[in-house]
């Protein structure tokens, strides 16, 4: 081989070499102690944390019965009459009933008069049983009533309650301040202001109110925190006609 032809190959070889280097880019070398590689969480697909457990209230409400049927008259408060002054009617004798005079029995073959009957107006109440196992007094109140059909499960009609009252050792219902005393069970009472049962019937399909199947959704407040109790299915009883006393 000549001595020139040695210098001409070395060079064609450095520019082969050289071009090579040029296409392809150069690559940073990664770091040992680096994390950027390190996936990161994506926030759209990261779970959101659960919420905190309900904690238990110390207040336990059940519905012992409804009653739901006609707006009585409230009952009067039992007047005390006054120490000093004396009543006139205390040194007169008790007076004698007038006495009202019979209705006339109906002739053979003839249905007794309506008339000579009236209407029995029976209460509308809720019963209830309160417990209060913690060691502070609470605070109760009724903040929403709902009347429900038992077999639809629609909403008929709100209902209002009033007069509340607490069952006393004497044996009688006495005006309660809707306060529960700590470690204390008993049992309460409302006044229940019926619907406008045209308007529960027209939800019903024109079918009547007495004899179906009812149920009272009930919201309390105990110290301003909701709970919310269902009571047992009760009937709206049929229209009672009764003679006069």
């Amino acid at each position: 081989m000549r001595p020139t032809t040695i210098p001409c190959l070395i060079a064609l070889a450095l520019a082969a070499c050289t071009s090579i280097d040029a296409r392809e880019p150069s690559k940073p070398l990664a770091s040992g102690n680096t994390t950027d590689t390190d996936p990161k969480p994506d926030p759209k697909t990261n779970p959101k944390p659960k919420p905190p457990e309900p904690v238990a209230s110390a207040v336990q409400i059940a519905i012992a019965s409804v009653t739901l049927d006609q707006d009585c008259p409230d009952p009067e408060p039992p007047a005390s009459p006054s120490p000093s002054t004396p009543s006139v009617a205390e040194d007169m004798p008790p007076s004698q009933p007038a006495k009202r005079a019979a209705p006339m029995p109906p002739r053979p073959g003839e249905a007794p008069s309506v008339v000579a009957y009236r209407r029995a107006c029976p209460p509308s109440t809720l019963q209830l049983r309160f417990t209060n196992t913690g060691k502070a007094p609470a605070a109760v109140r009724i903040a929403s009533i709902q009347l429900h059909d038992v077999h639809s499960k629609a909403v008929l009609a709100p209902v209002t309650a009033r007069l509340p009252a607490a069952f006393s050792d004497a044996g009688a219902y006495t005006p309660w301040d809707e306060r529960l005393a700590a470690g204390t069970e008993f049992h309460a009472s409302y006044r229940l202001t019926p619907p406008d049962w045209s308007t529960v019937e027209t939800k019903l399909g024109g079918a009547s109110s007495r004899g179906r199947e009812l149920e009272l959704e009930v919201t309390f407040e105990i110290d301003g925190k909701p709970m919310t109790v269902r009571s047992p299915a009760f009937i709206r009883p049929p229209e009672i006609i009764m003679p006069p006393t």
